[in-house]
């Protein structure tokens, strides 16, 4: 198992000849059936004899692809609880009506839509793949919403829908798709070719669109050589320019599972084993860079840890189907991963966001758009025969894979410490009840591209409300204002200090300047759960200490102290979860659904709210409310917030420069003083 990372350099330097070489000599071309005799081994079709016509071995080939991964086993009686939400989008999607990050499109009512900007209907050109521009003045709008077409999840399901019903017109035009995107765009031509990643997710859904779409009439033989001699050039791409040099993150590990579904899938090809050995090594080797000693992607960005887990949990279960024991290399940092996407789930099974959340899957089996961690969970557990989530699944996900339903396993009441100290999240959650999670830790990983600047930022849920919120990112690279401001200290629940805004960004996925790392401790005791983390303020002999607690069945304090300053101007930023909010006259709390957000200072406070941008999905923007709180003070300066049930009494607050008494009425009539002071542990007097 070689770790590429290692040559880096020279394979970066590789990669810029080849691509100097093919704009002089061009790629390769497809030029008929008679181009498959170059891809596919010579005893790939052995018994079929070496004279054999190529309709008689593609007819072959066509019966082995449903015994091969992915197995795609939906018997009647185990079909997916989703399956009529799922034929009604592939209905949608006959007519022509595609879904695009939460927006509907009609690509195809144009001619060329696959080299067609989905939302101004640029048509692209096809230069070299590498000069072709991905600037959004040059295609029309941002460049995710081209590849998000173009990964052919609606591909899928149109080939779904045909596997669950074997409507022909399903099968036709899934098949027809994968043959029109091909002459669309030539090998190594395009904005479709910019990324080997997008390379690698294309390839993925064709291989199960292979699979599910198999017993259809459209995969004739001239199909079936035009998809075969794609894939096979798909993998080349792959292993060639893969992204080891300048994106070692998901990139590269998604890369190596696109590679691996072809050498898989297709075992005839000439690349075949050395695409299969490419996919594996590539994971093994990655998996100790990728994966943090708590399990969780190094980026420390949940939406990418997301997607880090998906394409090991598709590892193990190719591995699995074909009964190979590669994947043991990385089992363990598998696990850890899936446990620390069961520690961070929100009681309602939602996830937050920290970091940049691009909204996509690899490979979206379930009905309707939900970049969510469950369906992964599901598949992962099983692989790993845990019992399945307690959760209730709204993908059956299961089905797909193995054919059966996952069997329930009743929910069991929770309280406990939520503890990634690697990625530096810390927290603690209730069953159906409260719920708060505190980012600690450094900002982003080694490459900081999907990182925020929301150093002490928390997130609280209570049930199935969801109070403070992440605002998401639902820009890339097309508006780097609206960017920065996503990236900001100000859009999250944090405190600016007199202006410092901890980093400054660089351009989309950079950083001239990064937020300092704060050190932290958190423990269980008679309170609930309690955390602190502190810094000092760059630039100046300033320090911000963030106090947190959680107290099972009352609620949520949070106390911040800002101290070693001559003048202190402390803004604090609560980005609610919804629009819907209620400032008291006095402007001394807030009523957000069921719950109270209420707050104190040592010196005089000032509150506002204003509508303000949240992203829920990459692509979808929507109106919510911020609360700002600011205050001032010579010297040290504290502010308390504390978050309560509706129904419970008001909490009492006494603020001053050296301490916090703080009384939470709880629902059910109980009562509990604590004490809170700079640099200690919060002091609990004890319930009545």
């Amino acid at each position: 198992m070689m770790d590429r990372r290692r040559v880096a350099l020279p394979i970066r330097l590789r990669q810029e000849a080849l691509k100097r070489i093919a704009r002089v000599i061009g790629e390769p071309r497809y030029d008929g059936p008679s181009s498959v005799d170059a891809v596919f081994r010579r005893d790939a079709f052995r018994e079929a004899g070496p004279a054999t016509a190529w309709a008689t071995r593609a007819q072959l080939l066509m019966s082995r692809i449903p015994e091969r991964f992915p197995r795609c086993v939906v018997p009647a009686a185990g079909a997916p609880d989703d399956v009529d939400a799922l034929l009604v989008e592939a209905e949608r999607l006959l007519s022509g009506d595609w879904p695009l990050f939460g927006q509907r499109v009609r690509p195809f009512d144009r001619d060329t839509a696959w080299r067609r900007h989905p939302s101004s209907g640029t048509l692209l050109p096809l230069p070299h793949f590498s000069r072709a521009s991905l600037a959004s003045e040059d295609l029309g709008g941002d460049v995710k919403e081209f590849w998000e077409l173009n990964r052919h999840a609606g591909v899928v399901r149109l080939a779904q829908g045909f596997h669950l019903t074997g409507d022909p017109r399903m099968g036709t035009l899934a098949v027809s798709h994968l043959l029109d995107w091909s002459e669309q765009n030539p090998p190594g031509r395009g904005a479709n070719w910019t990324s080997a990643l997008e390379v690698a997710f294309r390839a993925i859904a064709w291989c199960w669109v292979w699979g599910l779409t198999a017993k259809s009439d459209a995969w004739t033989p001239a199909a079936v050589a035009r998809i075969s001699w794609e894939l096979h050039y798909a993998a080349r791409f792959l292993m060639r320019y893969d992204s080891v040099h300048h994106s070692p993150n998901t990139h590269l590990t998604g890369e190596a599972l696109g590679a691996l579904y072809i050498g898989t899938l297709l075992p005839e090809l000439r690349i075949a084993d050395e695409a299969r050995t490419f996919g594996i090594s590539v994971l093994q080797a990655e998996a100790p860079h990728q994966f943090l000693a708590d399990g969780l992607h190094f980026e420390r960005a949940t939406g990418y840890h997301r997607y880090h887990v998906e394409f090991y949990v598709h590892a193990t279960a190719i591995a699995r189907t074909m009964g190979a024991s590669w994947d043991a290399t990385w089992q363990q940092p598998l696990r850890d991963g899936l446990d620390a996407m069961h520690a961070l789930r929100r009681p309602d099974g939602s996830w937050p966001v920290f970091g940049d959340e691009d909204g996509g899957a690899t490979l979206a089996l379930w009905a309707g758009r939900v970049p969510q961690a469950t369906p992964i969970l599901e598949l992962g557990e099983a692989l790993h025969t845990r019992e399945p989530s307690p959760l209730p699944s709204p993908a059956g996900t299961l089905t797909w894979w193995f054919g059966q339903r996952p069997p329930q396993r009743p929910e069991q009441t929770r309280f406990g410490a939520i503890a990634l100290d690697a990625a530096g999240y810390m927290g603690a959650a209730e069953q159906n009840g409260w719920y708060v999670i505190v980012d600690a830790g450094p900002h982003g990983g080694d490459v900081t591209g999907h990182a925020h600047t929301d150093l002490g930022h928390i997130e609280i849920a209570r049930g199935d409300s969801r109070i403070v919120v992440d605002p998401g990112c639902g820009v890339y690279g097309h508006d780097v204002r609206r960017r920065d401001w996503y990236r900001s200290l100000g859009a999250h629940a944090t405190v600016t200090i007199n202006g410092n805004p901890l980093a400054q960004p660089s351009g989309a996925f950079g950083w001239a300047a990064v937020a300092p790392t704060p050190e932290r401790v958190h423990r269980l005791d008679d309170c609930g759960w309690q955390g602190r983390l502190w810094y000092g303020i760059p630039g100046t002999s300033g320090r911000h200490e963030r106090q947190v607690v959680l107290v099972p069945q009352c609620g949520v304090v949070v106390v911040d102290w800002i101290s070693g300053l001559d003048q202190t101007a402390g803004a604090w930023h609560w980005p609610l979860a919804t629009s819907a909010v209620t400032l008291a006259r006095d402007a001394r709390w807030v009523r957000v659904g069921e719950v109270v957000l209420s707050w104190a200072a040592s010196d005089a406070i000032r509150a506002s709210q204003e509508l303000t941008p949240r992203s829920p999905r990459y692509g979808e923007e929507a109106q919510a409310v911020s609360l700002y709180l600011s205050a001032t003070a010579h010297g040290r300066l504290g502010l308390v917030t504390t978050f309560t049930a509706a129904e419970a009494e008001m909490p009492l607050l006494v603020v001053g420069t050296d301490a916090v008494q703080a009384t939470l009425s709880c629902v059910g009539g109980q009562r509990l003083d604590m004490v809170f002071r700079p640099e200690r542990d919060v002091h609990c007097t004890g319930r009545q």
